[in-house]
Order: structure tokens, then C-alpha cells, then sequence
């Protein structure tokens, strides 16, 4: 099938009302031919019709980003040009259409705030910053980090269509990946993979779809067989796929991953029956779905020992003598006693470490942020992160608790505060999880009174 096929399919498809589905599904198949025969034709077509069909519907800009953000680097090295410049205006442009299309973007009032603070102290940061040329454009990323943070929470909000839209994008965009390896570098005897040799994109995309998937499971063995994606696939595709997402995951060999993903489905299980009021059938189904997911893990780890990652998988058991925290330890010494309170501005962490002999970025959103904006910086970053929980908490939401503790253990060991704008999207699907409180809605059972109480 030639692009130009591809795209007068897309344009058919704006009339049929499953529109949003289709061109999920378009998105990761175009995204994914361009990776396999590695044609920048292809991808050309991929954002030409995430621009045509994001003016029908502004939420599948968000799905694009998602696509095209775990193929940050393939996209780099295709076009010549960072990934990021090409994939922020989408988002925009996505902002853009809905407010014109009328669309209702409200910014809470605490989010607002967050966001106004984090402006405030990255702009003292900068006038701190040795090299302001160079830190200028971390400054600029981070403020794109906000904007990003703001839009997605502002678009979804409590609509459960965008939230759908949006983990089901996730779902594909990590099946696509997991295509995409298998039919270019291949999976047997590849050791870790990765999208363009980027092996932590992977991890960081296969890593919320596991999550996405399990939860799904819970919910449609519900008594209300609800749904967090926005097509309702049969509990067989969705074992399917969560097979498929577990052994991607795995293969990445990223412990950081594996890491987040245990305690997050841990707190998903544990948060459901300690704040759940569901009767007794549900939660022998999720005890019955945990039971199912030890021998899925058992197959998976056992076929990608033997036949994929091979002696890179026992990089998994070793989990002491991690030469990161030598690192870090390195890096603070080097701090003056004045910037271990107010930070050290943008890009420091790396020139720090520089001074010691190793060339090295923070490899933690968290440690970035305390060497970049200080004591203060990293608390605001604490603060955001424990109104997300307390928030889910509130709303008896045990998917957004889980969300959140992914989002906070996945970039514990990777990334940086003003580069990582995945940590800052994640982190705001994690505040929209709130509205999936249906997870743990009480059962049919509720006498009228208990029902009026809810109600208050």
C-alpha cells in the first residue's frame, strides 16, 4: 500500500464513526512501516495525517506525541533535526485547534500555582547559572515541560474519552514498537533492545502500557466492566497484548523499569482492596488476575532469558555497587555550600561531574532538579508530586495512585528536569487518573441511605 493510499484512507475514515480508533491504529501503522523500511516517506505521512486528523479530533495530537516521543531518536536520526522541535508544535497545535473548536481547557487552581512557582524559581536559576547562553535553552526546554504538564491536564481533565483516547495511544505506540524491533534488529539473541538504540524510550513506553493493560483487566471483570482505553477489546486481545508489553519491557533490560512497574501494579492490587468497597465477586476476579500474571511472568522472563536478551538479563539480579550513586556522590561534593541551597543553575549537574573526570548527565529527574533549582526546586517538585497522590487518594482512585507511583519510580534513575518531557506528560496523565474512581465504586449492594451519603 503506497502513502498516498494511506492517506486517502485517513481522509475516509474522518466520516466513520470510529474515527478516533482508526487513526490510532494509522498513526502506529505508518510510524511503524517508516522504522521497518526506514523511509522518510513514511514519516512524513505519519505527521501529515496527525495534523489532518488532530483538526477533527485535538486529542490524537497527544496520541502523535506519544508515538513519536518513543521514537525520539529514529526520528532524529532520519530527519537530522532533535525530535523535539518537531514533536512540541504538535501538541500546541493540538491546544490550538480545541480552543478554537470551542473545547473547555480549564487549569486548576493548584496546578496553576505549581506551575507559576516552578517558572519563578527557574527564572532566579537562570540568573544563576554559570553559562546563561547555553543554560538558556534548558530553560527554555523546562518551559516547555510546563506548558506540556498543563495542556495535557487542562485537555483531559475528567473527560474519560480523552483519558481512553490517550492510554489507548500509549498501548499501540508500545505494540508498534515492539513490531518495529522485531521485523528490523530482530529479537533473538539481541541482547537489549531498543528504538534506534534508544533502549530507555522503550522501557518508558512499554513501562505505563503494562500498567494501562493491567488495570484494564480489573475493570472489565468488573461488575460495571468499565474501560481506561477508548475501544473496549475483548479480555483475550487484552491478555494478548500484555504479554506482548510485558516481554517488551523485559527485553529493555532496564531495571529502573522493572522497578517501577512491581511496586506500581503492587500499589494498584493493595490500593483496590484497602480502599475499594466492591463486593466479594470483584475481588476474587483481581485475585484470580494476579494469580494469571505470575505465569505470564515466568514464561515471558524464561523466553527472553533463553532466547533474546541472554547473559544481559542477569544485569537485572544485580541491584548493589550501582556506579550511579558514585556519581551523584561525586557531583555534590563538588557543590559549594551556597549551592547546595539554591542549586547550581541549568546544565550543572553534568559540568560538576565533569570536574571529577566522568562525563555524565543526572541519569534522575529528581537529583537534576536538586542541582538545578536547590532545596526549594525539589521540594515544589515533591509537593506537585504528593497533591497528584493525595488527589487520587481523595478520589479513591487506585489506577492514579498507581500512575503516579510508576511516574516517580520510572525517572527515579533516568532522565533530567528539563529534558524529560515524558516524565512531565506522564505526570499529568497521572493527576487526570483521578477521574477513573470507578475502580473502586461501591457495589450493587449499597442500601439507598449509603447511596444518598455518596451523593453529599
Amino acid at each position: 500500500m503506497s502513502v498516498y493510499s494511506l492517506l486517502g484512507l485517513g481522509c475516509r475514515l474522518i466520516i466513520n464513526e470510529k474515527f478516533t480508533n482508526h487513526m490510532i491504529i494509522i498513526l502506529a501503522g505508518l510510524m511503524t512501516f517508516s522504522y521497518i523500511f526506514h523511509s522518510k516517506w513514511f514519516l512524513i505521512a505519519f505527521f501529515v495525517v496527525l495534523v489532518i486528523s488532530a483538526i477533527k479530533e485535538p486529542v490524537l495530537a497527544y496520541v502523535g506525541w506519544i508515538m513519536g516521543y518513543a521514537n525520539f531518536q529514529y526520528i532524529t536520526n532520519v530527519t537530522g533535526i532533535v525530535a523535539y522541535y518537531l514533536l512540541v508544535p504538535i501538541i500546541g497545535f493540538g491546544v490550538i485547534v480545541s480552543l478554537l473548536r470551542g473545547g473547555k481547557h480549564k487549569i486548576p487552581p493548584k496546578i496553576f500555582l505549581f506551575s507559576l512557582g516552578f517558572f519563578v524559581i527557574a527564572s532566579i536559576t537562570l540568573l544563576n547559572t554559570r553559562d546563561i547562553s547555553n543554560g538558556s535553552l534548558s530553560f527554555f526546554m523546562f518551559l516547555v515541560c510546563l506548558f506540556i504538564l498543563n495542556a495535557v491536564i487542562a485537555a483531559t481533565g475528567e473527560n474519560m474519552k480523552v483519558l481512553g483516547v490517550i492510554n489507548q495511544g500509549i498501548v499501540l505506540a508500545a505494540l508498534a514498537a515492539f513490531i518495529s524491533v522485531a521485523f528490523t534488529e530482530g529479537l533473538f539473541n539481541s541482547g537489549r533492545i531498543g528504538l534506534g538504540d534508544n533502549i530507555r524510550k522503550l522501557a518508558n513506553i512499554a513501562s505505563p502500557a503494562v500498567m494501562i493493560l493491567i488495570a484494564e483487566l480489573i475493570l472489565i471483570n468488573g461488575k460495571k466492566k468499565m474501560s481506561i482505553l477508548n475501544d473496549r477489546f475483548s479480555k483475550l486481545t487484552v491478555i494478548v497484548f500484555l504479554i506482548i508489553t510485558i516481554f517488551t519491557l523485559i527485553a529493555t533490560v532496564s531495571r529502573g523499569a522493572y522497578l517501577a512497574v512491581g511496586l506500581s501494579v503492587l500499589v494498584l492490587f493493595a490500593s483496590y482492596f484497602i480502599t475499594g468497597k466492591n463486593g466479594s465477586t470483584n475481588k476474587a476476579k483481581v485475585i484470580l488476575i494476579s494469580i494469571l500474571l505470575v505465569p505470564i511472568l515466568w514464561l515471558v522472563i524464561d523466553v527472553v532469558g533463553n532466547y533474546v536478551s541472554g547473559n544481559y538479563l542477569k544485569r537485572a539480579t544485580v541491584w548493589t555497587n550501582n556506579s550511579r550513586f558514585d556519581i551523584w556522590e561525586a557531583a555534590y561534593h563538588q557543590l559549594d555550600p551556597f549551592q547546595k541551597i539554591i542549586g547550581a543553575g541549568f546544565d550543572s549537574f553534568r559540568a560538576l561531574a565533569n570536574l571529577t573526570g566522568i562525563d555524565h548527565y543526572a541519569h534522575s529527574v529528581y537529583i537534576d532538579a536538586y542541582f538545578t533549582f536547590g532545596i526549594a526546586g525539589i521540594a515544589l517538585l515533591f509537593m506537585l508530586i504528593f497533591h497528584t497522590v493525595k488527589l487520587a487518594i481523595r478520589k479513591k482512585s487506585s489506577f492514579a495512585l498507581a500512575m503516579t507511583t510508576l511516574t516517580v519510580f520510572l525517572y527515579a534513575t533516568h532522565g533530567n528536569i528539563s529534558g524529560s518531557m515524558d516524565f512531565w506528560f506522564l505526570l499529568a496523565l497521572s493527576y487526570c487518573s483521578c477521574a477513573v474512581s470507578h475502580m473502586n465504586d461501591r457495589s450493587d449492594t449499597d442500601t439507598i441511605s449509603e447511596l444518598k451519603q455518596r451523593k453529599r
